[in-house]
């Protein structure tokens, strides 16, 4: 059925509704997620809302993902941030299997990340953020690896282990390399 309401759907053929539908009620959750797109094109939030949540209850990560931006645009973060977490905490060796794309879920794992680094939604968590940084495998360059250089040496900070302590300022000082700062001299 899926398939069918693409291809009418990529005619124009108004049948495609009707066939997102079917699918939707046999257990597609992307034909749930073109449903809400269509909802909301059609400025039905309300509805989008329903299909986003429908098809996240069915695994979609891109539903996730849409129901925590539209969260997030309303100011309420505590509502975004479980969203986010649970396309995040989605299985990335399965994705495709399960008709996710890993980008996705890669995308979520930063928001995730950014939410508990900042503290929006939720109290500061500098563990959580380098859970979901190191969950999302980000390219190790550039301004993300300052940020988790950053979280490392916040961890470290509240660990009463020295041994651990001193382990996670060095994972802080080898990504903070990556980024490209100057690490000379830093103990």
């Amino acid at each position: 059925l899926l398939d069918l309401a693409e291809l009418l759907d990529a005619k124009g053929d108004p049948g495609a509704t009707k066939a997102y539908e079917k699918a939707a009620q046999a257990g597609s959750h992307w034909a749930c997620y073109q449903l809400a797109l269509d909802a909301k094109k059609a400025g039905n939030q309300e509805a989008a809302i329903q299909f986003y949540k429908k098809g996240a209850q069915m695994g979609s990560a891109a539903s996730c993902h849409s129901l925590g931006d539209i969260y997030r645009e309303k100011g309420q973060l505590q509502q975004a941030l479980a969203w986010y977490k649970k396309g995040a905490d989605m299985n990335l060796e399965t994705a495709f299997k399960e008709g996710n794309c890993p980008g996705t879920i890669i995308a979520l794992s930063s928001k995730v990340a950014g939410m508990y680094s900042r503290g929006e939604g939720t109290s500061k968590n500098a563990a959580m953020a380098l859970h979901y940084y190191n969950r999302g495998g980000f390219p190790e360059e550039g301004e993300i690896m300052l940020e988790i250089a950053d979280l490392y040496f916040r961890v470290a900070r509240s660990e009463s282990d020295p041994e651990k302590a001193a382990a996670l300022r060095t994972k802080g000082l080898e990504a903070a390399a990556k980024s490209g700062f100057d690490t000379a001299g830093a103990v």
